[in-house]
């Protein structure tokens, strides 16, 4: 009788979670520190806080004091390299980085040459109609319109753990640079670097 009583509140209560506070479900800002924090991989909190950090480095860094809305820096995305000993998507990083300049008014960012295949094909493939009869030609993209980049950005996320006992460390190093295209030198270097502790009974390795 006592297991009835509880399956049915079990249910009651799934029910009732769609419309009111049975459930502990919640929705948090990824910018704030108030989601969960984990010390065995970097979490979303992490990716927003660097990308937030290096951005605003690199938009105060001296050579790009001269682009702004007449003239906008073209930058293009390099490797970025996974070097931790976790699967990450590195476009976590590189998404957040991208929004902060464009909205800047000083860079704006290419799809069409990227390291390894380009971030939209349809682009190139747009420019394939123009022997096509079929299309109104007054409305393909022209020859010679498309903006080669100024600048790439390649970098890598390093991380480093350590033990002391019970004591769990990890830290993360989150690497860019930014290469001139005609010099091949590296014209800014943003480092970020996150450390997380915690028990060895709150951590998975």
């Amino acid at each position: 009788m006592k297991l009835s009583h509880l399956a049915a509140s079990l249910v009651v209560c799934s029910f009732a979670a769609l419309f009111s506070g049975c459930a502990r479900n919640k929705v948090i800002d990824p910018t704030t520190e108030q989601g969960i924090v984990s010390v065995g991989q970097v979490d979303i909190q992490d990716f927003s806080r660097a990308a937030n950090d290096m951005a605003t480095d690199l938009l105060k860094s001296p050579i790009l004091a001269k682009y702004g809305p007449d003239r906008q820096a073209v930058l293009a995305i390099s490797l970025i390299e996974n070097r931790t000993s976790t699967q990450l998507d590195t476009d976590l990083l590189i998404k957040r980085i991208r929004m902060a300049l464009l909205n800047s008014g000083k860079v704006v960012t290419t799809t069409v040459v990227s390291a390894g295949a380009s971030e939209d094909p349809l682009v190139r493939e747009n420019r394939n109609l123009r022997k096509d009869d079929e299309f109104d030609q007054a409305t393909i993209a022209a020859k010679g319109t498309l903006k080669a980049p100024d600048f790439t950005l390649s970098g890598k996320i390093i991380d480093v753990k350590v033990r002391d006992g019970h004591l769990r460390q990890a830290s993360y190093d989150f690497q860019l640079s930014l290469t001139d295209k005609n010099t091949g030198t590296a014209v800014w270097e943003g480092l970020k670097t996150i450390t997380k502790q915690g028990r060895h009974n709150a951590v998975s390795w």
